[in-house]
């Protein structure tokens, strides 16, 4: 009995500390990683007090892009991060508008909201802000905001995958003007979902642990 119980135990020790994410991205002291292109590194001024870093990746134009690799190719990924939404962005006002941020995954897009910095009704993306109303990147009257953006049950399909952040719109301003309309990510976080396979495994040893318990205050 020792012995079955040994192993079952082992067996919960294997499902218990099967890694619970492929990697973490953030940028700290300036460093890119070498598989995130795009963007500038700068540093995040006020919005170090919401949940970024010293620092995040900039961008007022170009499209900052994440390339994964030696990726399993039936793994359910799950994607977090977080947006700084900076400036006078203007959702989809019909005389600004419409300012668009996008998400695409190997070229199909799995995140597109509106963001507007001034009325919530031209915002299609309904959760509220970490904060708002003060301009927290660069001088200014234009009133910025950040958001922790969750993206689950992502299939890349193969052993590899690039992620897109971008913003568009027939009103976005950003690549014609440097210092308007920009945005910003950090504390990118890419996880496996844990396979039904290895929750079967959890839940049988669970209950064969329990089945052993049970025999052995009978007897």
């Amino acid at each position: 009995m020792k012995k079955t119980l040994l192993a079952l135990f082992s067996l919960l020790l294997l499902t218990m500390t099967t890694p619970a994410r492929a990697d973490l991205y953030t940028f700290e002291n300036g460093v890119r990683p070498d598989n995130l292109t795009g963007g500038k590194i700068t540093n995040t001024r006020g919005y170090a007090d919401y949940g970024f870093g010293d620092y995040f990746v900039w961008s007022n134009g170009e499209a900052i892009t994440l390339t994964l690799t030696d990726l399993n190719p039936a793994a359910t990924l799950n994607l977090e991060f977080d947006l700084a939404i900076i400036d006078s962005w203007d959702g989809s006002n019909r005389r600004w508008g419409t300012d668009m941020m996008n998400v695409a995954m190997n070229d199909e897009l799995i995140f597109q909201e509106t963001f507007s910095q001034f009325n919530p009704d031209e915002q299609s993306y309904a959760e509220n802000p970490f904060v708002s109303g003060q301009n927290l990147y660069r001088n200014g009257h234009w009133q910025d905001s950040a958001y922790h953006i969750s993206l689950t049950d992502l299939r890349p399909q193969g052993d590899s995958m690039t992620l897109r952040w971008f913003a568009n719109g027939s009103g976005w301003q950003g690549i014609r003007h440097s210092r308007d309309e920009s945005f910003a990510i950090d504390n990118i976080q890419v996880n496996p979902v844990p396979e039904p396979a290895t929750m079967l495994l959890f839940g049988t040893g669970l209950a064969g642990l329990a089945t052993l318990r049970r025999k052995r205050q009978e007897a």
